[in-house]
């Protein structure tokens, strides 16, 4: 029965051989994998506001709510900066929020300096700001709101904002301009 194996002299020289051909092949595969790997977000900079973390820099177009001044309530001084308010509730450590900052922030510097609308955000992820993004039923990231002060002071939620279109495609900060200007916004 063992005649017919007679050839596995050769196959047994062959095996070392075989076996690091076998694993140069791995090695090379994980270095191109390696040298290939893809990043699935953006990868941020977050930055450090007083403690808290956040996708906007504290010196820049986007005005950063922390505590009850996320749920823009009468005792925050939300309503003294401007009448409407277009705000975004994020969480720092999700993508969907990640891809949409550059966007808001566009969306800020278009409005920087106006009487009429201010741009600000909540990261709903820091401990302070948890209660008045609960209060505010924000369970979805990023959402994007506008609010007028109401004849109490309170904020009135005017509309949500969506930061894709129909199809699901991220909408640019010119498609939301537009859709601003066609409800006649700010008013």
């Amino acid at each position: 029965g063992l005649r017919g194996l007679r050839g596995l002299g050769h196959f047994r020289r062959l095996r070392p051989i075989a076996m690091a051909v076998c694993c140069v092949r791995v090695l090379l595969l994980a270095l191109i994998a390696r040298a290939e790997d893809v990043d699935w977000s953006p990868r941020p900079t977050i930055y450090d506001d007083a403690g808290q973390k956040s996708l906007y820099a504290p010196e820049g177009p986007v005005h950063l709510l922390k505590g009850s001044s996320c749920n823009l309530s009468p005792s925050s001084s939300w309503q003294s900066m401007g009448q409407t308010w277009l705000v975004e509730y994020y969480h720092s450590s999700c993508p969907h929020c990640w891809y949409f900052a550059p966007v808001f922030r566009q969306l800020a510097a278009a409005y920087q300096g106006s009487r009429v609308l201010r741009v600000a955000a909540c990261n709903c992820a820091e401990e302070e700001n948890r209660n008045a993004c609960d209060a505010m039923q924000i369970y979805i990231y990023p959402s994007i709101q506008v609010f007028k002060a109401g004849r109490d002071g309170a904020a009135v939620k005017l509309y949500d904002v969506s930061h894709t279109d129909k199809e699901g495609h991220a909408q640019s900060a010119v498609d939301i301009l537009q859709w601003l200007e066609d409800r006649k916004l700010p008013a």
